[in-house]
């Protein structure tokens, strides 16, 4: 790994269940995604998985999953490590008593082998620590011919925030991503890809960038999403006023011709199936 990722998953837990009431207020980006993750569903014999099974990995608040109902005929089901989000999701969707909401890890799915026809996991296996046990995990529940759909910021995501940090202190203030090599690589062992087996159906990284005209409105939003820095070396004292003086100063130099200020996140995207 070119990164350290520590992650507690107690700690992503408790934050993503308490974020769980404000998350959909914050979630702009991740429903922008998501749904560009949707667009690429793939079509099986002129249908969409009409009598398949599919797993909402990491579903939070349970949007996609709805969508994802609404989209195929076949069940589906919402799956995330935080009982918050589960039940924020319980409340939402609870007139649609046909989806069926799980806790469990995406490291250790709790589900049988071979018994998933789609995968889909929007921003959400960036928590992972070990993300080559997931994508074996996802690989092992798939049914063959099944497919994984993924979209996860890479390394580069929010370089903006880490940078100005940087000029603060060199404490660990934003959370680590995973390379886009080192993804790619993992998916490729794991899925046993070759060209010429065509089973590379997807994998693309783009650049979405977020604008505020203050950097209080990122750092707001990043907490309101649950997202803020849960590394287990991450700094657990106060910050001074001091300390968000000098980032919001080092953050200043960023600020675009439109007086805005950008914030960038390097969003991969996947499409693999399972030969």
């Amino acid at each position: 790994m070119s990164v350290n990722v520590q992650l507690d998953k107690q700690a992503i837990a408790n934050s993503f269940s308490r974020a769980a009431s404000r998350y959909d207020a914050a979630a702009s980006l991740q429903r922008n995604v998501g749904d560009e993750l949707m667009r690429q569903i793939p079509l099986a014999e002129g249908r969409v998985f009409a009598d398949g099974t599919t797993v909402d990995l990491g579903c939070g608040t349970g949007y996609f999953t709805a969508r994802l109902q609404d989209a195929l005929a076949g069940p589906v089901i919402g799956l995330d490590l935080a009982e918050g989000m589960l039940s924020q999701a319980r409340t939402n969707y609870q007139a649609t008593n046909t989806i069926d909401w799980l806790c469990g890890d995406a490291e250790n799915l709790p589900l049988a082998s071979d018994s998933v026809d789609c995968l889909f996991s929007s921003f959400a296996l960036q928590w992972c620590s070990d993300l080559q046990r997931a994508f074996s995990e996802c690989y092992r529940v798939l049914k063959r011919g099944g497919y994984l759909l993924v979209s996860l910021p890479v390394q580069g995501t929010l370089i903006e925030l880490e940078q100005s940090w940087k000029a603060v202190d060199q404490e660990r203030h934003v959370n680590d991503f995973f390379s886009e090599q080192e993804v790619a690589a993992w998916l490729a062992e794991v899925f046993q890809h070759h060209p010429e087996k065509k089973n590379h159906e997807l994998f693309s990284v783009v650049t979405e960038t977020r604008f505020y005209s203050q950097l209080n409105q990122l750092l707001r939003e990043l907490k309101d999403l649950g997202a803020h820095n849960i590394n287990r070396d991450r700094v657990k004292s106060l910050t001074t006023k001091g300390q968000y003086r000098a980032l919001h100063q080092a953050y200043e130099t960023y600020r675009t011709d439109q007086q805005l200020l950008p914030a960038s996140y390097q969003v991969a995207y996947v499409c693999y199936r399972k030969g």
